[in-house]
């Protein structure tokens, strides 16, 4: 015999389902930008290093071309980086604002943290969690 859940606890749970998986990438998320802030110290030691107009200066024309062609690369890569966490902070913040939606038209609003639109990892000063 097949239970219905209560449509109520249906919208609870969806939205608690929903509120742990998004906590959860914020975790992680912060756990990647430690990650980064030290792979990005180690690299601007090397780039130091490496990048020193003496040593470029001494190296011959092919190691110079090469160079050139590395830090053009890298250069372009940097920058589809940030068009594309741009994007990703969009989507952030309709997700953000999504769930906000979500609780306050459901009354699902569990945590006294969620209102107002402060959400793990967002700024709490986004009027209405996000939503235009």
């Amino acid at each position: 015999m097949t239970t219905l859940q209560n449509p109520s606890n249906f919208a609870v749970d969806a939205v608690s389902a929903f509120k742990r998986t998004y906590e959860a990438l914020f975790e992680q998320a912060h756990t990647e930008v430690d990650r980064l802030n030290r792979v990005n110290a180690a690299m601007h030691v090397l780039e130091e290093s490496l990048l020193d107009p003496e040593r470029v200066r001494n190296m011959d024309p092919a190691q110079q071309i090469m160079l050139a062609e590395l830090l053009t690369r890298s250069s372009s890569t940097s920058v589809r980086n940030l068009v594309q966490f741009g994007q990703l902070f969009m989507n952030i913040r309709s997700v953000v604002g999504l769930l906000d939606g979500v609780q306050r038209f459901t009354g699902t609003a569990q945590a006294p943290a969620l209102r107002g639109g402060s959400f793990p990892g967002l700024p709490s000063s986004i009027p209405n969690g996000g939503i235009e």
